[in-house]
């Protein structure tokens, strides 16, 4: 058996009307990805995302579908 975990973001943005929600928001947390250093990347990410627990998940019938 194995456990599935949902890891969610949390991201605040002004998204112009005229733009696509999912493209901005990544094109933006791509920008910040790129100006942070390698010793500060663990407290964004920890800022930036929640873990949750899912339910177990049989992966002999995950292979069955």
């Amino acid at each position: 058996m194995l456990k599935e975990y949902f890891i969610v973001g949390r991201y605040i943005a002004n998204i112009p009307a005229s733009k696509d929600i999912s493209s901005f928001i990544l094109a933006q947390v791509e920008e910040d990805l790129k100006g942070i250093s390698p010793n500060a990347l663990k407290g964004y990410l920890d800022g930036l995302f929640n873990v949750i627990e899912g339910e177990e998940i049989d992966i002999e019938d995950e292979e069955d579908e």
